[in-house]
């Protein structure tokens, strides 16, 4: 048990790393209003480091559709994620 509690928080961090890297560092990812950072996010996570952490399988045993729903579901996580950011930093003066 204890040793999935640190795998979780592994992953909270390595979400929490790209947000802050992603968003401030490399602007590129809000291009389509986020939807490139939720493809990035989605690249990151349930395609490479979830597997590689034992947590999900690869993405090889997958189907395609089920690959392509999970896609879908992180442009839309970027797409808000962007959409509270800018009036955020807007707000914050940056």
């Amino acid at each position: 048990m204890r040793h999935r509690a640190t795998k979780l928080r592994t992953i909270y961090l390595l979400r929490q790393d790209q947000r802050a890297f992603s968003q401030e560092v490399a602007p590129v990812v809000t291009l389509g209003w986020g939807a490139l950072f939720g493809a990035a996010v989605w690249a990151v996570l349930p395609e490479a480091t979830l597997p590689a952490l034992g947590l999900a399988p690869p993405p090889w045993e997958r189907p395609p559709k089920q690959q392509a729903v999970s896609l879908g579901e992180h442009a839309v996580f970027g797409i808000v994620t962007e959409s509270v950011r800018r009036p955020v930093r807007a707000a914050m003066g940056a």
